[in-house]
């Protein structure tokens, strides 16, 4: 398996057909120039798959508070609580007295919102009891900072370990290595490029402990 963005010259050639494009990859793979993707074993895959549906649930929790958010300040309605999606929050959002549209919108949000909040609750319990079996999230959670939330997406996200030659390698493919740009005797460094796996939530002193670490 072969990542497009390792074949764009290929893929943006202006002369592309099947029979040309099969001869460009035998090339590659005959010069072993052919960019290859990591496909990770049942175990990781499986740990990769219920970290990103995870954040999928929390992408959609985010979205419908912001949703819920906008509502109340086009109402000017402000809650009293400091959280709004706390028990007392939703409740007192339950008895709300608005227009026929918002009081239909709101209450659609509500229960997509703890509808998500309770399928969100049950994965982290599903998750908790798999952490406590995978050696490599125990050894990760020994960081100070790091749950076993973080450490099964990391470790989800990454795989093998062992398939990084050395720790710039990690750093690398998890997208914090700054970018570089050298011509002659100039060299630049700038920010990370951050084109790493995206769901690998952990910032440049983490990454650090981590690769020293190894």
């Amino acid at each position: 398996m072969a990542p497009p963005s390792g074949l764009r010259v290929i893929a943006e050639s202006s002369h592309k057909t099947d029979r040309t494009d099969s001869f460009h990859l035998a090339n590659l793979l005959r010069m072993n120039y052919l960019p290859c993707s990591y496909v990770p074993d049942k175990k990781y895959e499986q740990m990769r798959n219920i970290c990103r549906y995870r954040v999928s649930l929390g992408q959609k929790t985010t979205r419908i508070k912001n949703e819920i958010h906008a509502l109340l300040t086009r109402n000017d309605i402000r809650l009293k609580q400091s959280d709004i999606f706390g028990a007392h929050g939703l409740e007192e959002m339950k008895s709300l007295q608005l227009n026929r549209i918002d009081t239909l919108l709101l209450k659609s949000y509500l229960d997509e919102l703890i509808y998500l909040m309770d399928k969100a609750s049950y994965l982290q319990d599903v998750m908790a009891e798999q952490a406590k079996d995978i050696s490599e999230v125990k050894l990760l959670m020994t960081i100070p900072g790091v749950d076993f939330y973080s450490a099964m997406t990391i470790i989800g996200e990454i795989g093998d370990i062992t398939r990084f030659p050395n720790p710039k390698k990690l750093v690398s493919y998890a997208g914090l290595a700054p970018r570089l740009k050298e011509s002659g005797n100039l060299s630049l460094q700038g920010r990370i490029s951050k084109k790493g796996i995206k769901n690998i939530k952990m910032d440049i002193d983490l990454c650090s402990t981590f690769s020293n670490s190894m």
